[in-house]
């Protein structure tokens, strides 16, 4: 949290937590083991902002689904990645971001095809 509060709006750089920690700690690792702090570290509280977004975003796509479609795509998406990024910076390694990445288009998909079948125009947004 010091580094945090050293550079609180725009952190410092998505490269610096590896020298952070080794400076704290004495210790070599190549992330926080903590997606939030990860982020508060390497882009401050803009960051930590945006992947709260994209960290909700499965819920915002999903509008246009049934509830309790939503209700389990919010549960197994945002809920569990959220709380599971509290013990590990899952967003930080490639594999795991591509996944969500993944899941995102897949929600897409389904979002769209259910507002297809009620009839909402899917270009319009509404």
């Amino acid at each position: 949290l010091d580094a945090f509060r050293t550079a609180p709006i725009f952190g410092h750089g998505s490269m610096s937590q590896q020298m952070i920690i080794a400076e704290r700690f004495g210790a070599i690792m190549q992330h926080a083991h903590n997606q939030y702090l990860s982020w508060l570290v390497t882009g401050g509280f803009i960051l930590l902002v945006i992947g709260c977004v994209f960290l909700a975003s499965p819920s915002l796509l999903s509008i246009g689904m049934l509830s309790a479609d939503r209700v389990i795509i919010g549960t197994a998406t945002t809920a569990l990645w959220g709380l599971s990024m509290v013990f590990d910076s899952f967003l930080s390694m490639g594999f795991y971001l591509h996944y969500f990445c993944l899941l995102l288009g897949v929600i897409l998909a389904l979002s769209n095809e259910a507002r297809n079948r009620i009839g909402v125009d899917v270009g319009q947004g509404s």
